[in-house]
């Protein structure tokens, strides 16, 4: 458990018992409920005191006062103040609660009020319907400059995953009471926290101004309360051998480890970040695990912590004599020393210097594990007019990064997409139409963010297919060096991507979610038919749909996302859909759509207006009857919602329960893993699954929403597919309702829209 020092270090205390807990299964098909307790989850804790595992005590931290070379400014008189706030959520969405304990020493009002004051800036960072019970002793330490120590009570066993870790990881018991919304043991912290407030040098004030020769204790208790909610690793050096995780608590099959440990890597070189793999690979006592371990050569893996850090590498302590506590649970000090916004989770602190907020890098590592982190920073939307990126046939487009031909069964393309038609460096983000061409079998193509290192295939699929050409709108975190990975799970199939947009910092609009409405249907049935007669739309034709004039997108919207349908075509065919040029102008060699003679096929498109707030939908070939719903749209205002990506998540899964006629699912998305409930729509990817007739799946805002005269998949008798689905979340929840027959239902979640924090 990670703690703070002034001069020299500061050992972290040991965790509590924690009696065991049940767990809870993914939500099934029913009603808005907050999990249920199901079955016993292994406690970390309870396997160190039973003797079980190979580990010596809970993970533990340090943090210390930094030596006078590592100085980086010189300071007299006042201190400089914090630096900008600015990225806490606008009020609270978690609670702590603090039992301040005397033994040995007494904790004065000044030192609780600056405890309670770190405890304050906590409650805007992370997001847990649990109060977070935290015991703070007030102790005398037997080493004159140890400042505190803090971590977790516990570590349980996550058995029903978190994408990006393995199924066994060890989870810091906040963390797992945040996310199944229930308390493994009320009445036993959850963080343990160790101070000494008689300790000489110390400043309680809680303005952020601390004299140069005072440590801020309001700053060493937001370190340590970091730790408790889970950044510390199990990672220890003795005798001059490494380990890290423990095998014996998985009955010897595989070594496990806390969250924290999952997410590091040890490059292979000296080049930053270059190759290697992670630290729990590597043999305990072997030389390469030491190298790791004290060679200023471990970062970080998790996609969002590397976002947050600017898409870059992300690098952790790791100095050459191993420093208990101190090595391994923290940010690397040089990029990020001093009062850098993000230093609070590095391993030194200057007397002078305060930190009034954990950091942006900080709030990524913590969603890597799995927090719901609202205050973490959102990106904005570019749209730009569709543009083809890949094309593994050769024949319309370009290949990148693997040769021409078709993808083989467990076979990837990675893509570089930062630096392509205008996706700058910093994007977080970028929206891809997929389209899987002539697939010898049933397959499905996976979509996510190129790894820093090996990693799970998520088991999330985005584009589902059993034959011919479908397409599905995805939206995927860039990866490594700028990289997304496309992934065919059997057969062989051809791969198209055309990039549609992207989200970064520097981005041009927010999104405004709807309540979806449709605006286009040429069978003049549940809508309306805008720019030419009513009738399905010929080989070569079009229609000019004004989403302004026709559904709720103001004159100044960008963009818009509208849910495509192509009805029963004659032929095969392609839809496509982009802005309404002017007169003369070619239409885009990219499609939108693709659907099969006597097919019903919806794609999502996010698509830039053209003059008067106009798009074009225009057929390939055949007739074709077209639909289209408004889920919302983009412009440049202030109170729309910025974008966060999560990876895929898995938030529902039926199987292998159906839905039936006219039943529906209401899922909780904000308030579970990695999207807060402040959250006011979400990205999901819904895939039916076995339709047992033609039905449709519509998905819309919960809390009691009227069901929308318009669908979201479409699915025909046998078929699984799935259809990516921007939504409005109402009260956190989405309902997905099934029209016909029994079907299974799988939504994974990309990312969510709020408010800036």
């Amino acid at each position: 458990m990670p703690v703070l020092r002034p001069l020299r270090g500061c050992a972290a205390l040991a965790a509590v018992l924690v009696a065991a807990l049940v767990a809870a299964p993914l939500l099934p098909a029913a009603a808005a409920a907050d999990p249920a307790p199901a079955r016993p989850s292994a406690s970390l804790r309870s396997a160190v005191d039973a003797g079980e595992t190979s580990l010596g005590g809970l993970p533990r931290g340090t943090i210390r006062r930094a030596p006078g070379a590592l100085r980086t400014q010189s300071r007299t008189g006042e201190g400089t103040g914090p630096v900008a706030t600015g990225s806490l959520t606008a009020a609270d969405v978690s609670t702590f609660r603090v039992e301040f304990v005397d033994d040995g020493a007494t904790w004065s009002p000044e030192a609780k009020a600056a405890f309670q004051a770190a405890v304050d800036v906590w409650e805007r960072v992370v997001e847990s319907a649990v109060p977070i019970e935290v015991r703070a002793t007030a102790t005398t330490f037997a080493e004159p400059d140890l400042l505190g120590g803090a971590g977790p009570a516990d570590f349980r066993r996550d058995d029903r995953g978190t994408p990006g870790l393995a199924d066994d990881v060890f989870e810091p018991i906040a963390l797992f009471n945040a996310k199944r919304r229930v308390d493994a043991v009320p009445g036993e912290p959850d963080v343990l926290a160790d101070f000494d407030p008689g300790l000489g040098g110390l400043y309680f004030g809680t303005d952020g101004n601390p004299p140069a020769d005072r440590i801020d204790f309001k700053t060493v208790v937001l370190h340590e309360l970091g730790h408790g909610l889970g950044l510390v690793g199990t990672a220890r050096v003795e005798g001059g051998r490494g380990a890290v995780g423990d095998s014996d608590i998985n009955d010897g099959a595989a070594r496990s480890g806390v969250s924290f440990d999952q997410f590091t890597y040890a490059s292979t070189t000296e080049q930053a970040g270059d190759g290697g793999g992670r630290v729990l690979d590597l043999p305990d006592g072997s030389p390469e695990l030491l190298q790791a371990l004290t060679g200023q050569r471990l970062y970080w893996s998790g996609q969002l912590g590397r976002t947050a850090a600017g898409g870059g590498t992300l690098p952790l302590y790791a100095p050459a004599e191993w420093l208990e506590g101190t090595s391994y649970g923290h940010l690397d000090e040089d990029p990020y020393r001093g009062e850098h916004p993000d230093g609070l989770m590095t391993p030194f602190l200057h007397p002078g210097e305060s930190l009034g907020q954990p950091g942006q890098i900080a709030m990524g590592l913590l969603a890597d594990m799995g927090w719901a982190v609202p205050a973490a920073r959102g990106s904005r939307y570019t749209a730009v007019e569709p543009v083809r990126v890949l094309d593994t046939r050769g024949d319309a487009g370009q290949d990148v990064g693997v040769r021409r031909g078709p993808v083989g069964p467990g076979s990837v393309v990675d893509l570089p997409v930062v630096g392509r038609a205008g996706v700058p460096v910093g994007a977080t983000a970028v929206v891809l139409n997929v389209i899987g061409v002539s697939p010898t079998g049933p397959t499905d193509l996976r979509v996510y963010p190129v790894p820093v290192v090996g990693a799970p295939v998520p088991s999330t699929s985005n584009v589902n297919l059993a034959g011919g050409t479908r397409a599905n709108l995805v939206t995927v975190p860039v990866g490594h060096k700028g990289r997304v990975r496309f992934r065919n799970t059997s057969g062989s199939v051809h791969v198209v991507a055309d990039l549609a947009g992207w989200y970064a910092p520097s981005g041009t609009s927010t999104f405004t979610a709807a309540d979806p409405v449709r605006v286009l249907d040429t069978r003049g049935q549940d809508g309306r038919e805008v720019g030419s007669a009513i009738g399905p739309v010929e080989g070569g034709g079009f229609v000019d749909l004004s989403v302004v004039r026709n559904g709720p997108v103001p004159s100044d919207a960008s963009a818009v996302a509208l849910t495509v349908t192509a009805v029963a075509p004659t032929t095969d065919t392609d839809v496509r859909v982009y802005p309404a040029p002017a007169e003369g102008t070619l239409f885009p060699r990219v499609s939108s759509v693709n659907a099969g003679a006597g097919s019903v096929v919806p794609n999502v498109v996010i698509v830039p207006l053209g003059q008067d707030g106009t798009v074009r939908l225009r057929n390939a070939a055949g007739r074709v009857h077209l639909l289209a719903d408004v889920a919302g749209w983009y412009d440049g205002s202030d109170s729309g919602g910025l974008f966060r990506p999560v990876g895929p998540t898995r938030v529902l899964d039926t199987r292998p329960s159906v839905v039936g006629p006219g039943q529906d699912v209401e899922l909780r998305v904000g308030g579970l893993t990695r999207v807060p409930s402040l959250a006011t729509a979400a990205v999901l990817n819904v895939t039916g699954v076995a339709a047992s007739q033609a039905t449709d799946v519509r998905v819309y805002p919960g809390g009691g929403s009227a069901v929308p005269r318009v669908s979201n998949l479409n699915l025909s008798p046998g078929q699984t597919a799935a259809d990516l689905v921007v939504v409005k979340l109402g009260g956190g929840t989405v309902r997905l309702r099934n029209a016909a027959g029994t079907v299974g239902l799988v939504a994974d979640v990309a990312g969510w829209f709020g408010p800036a924090a």
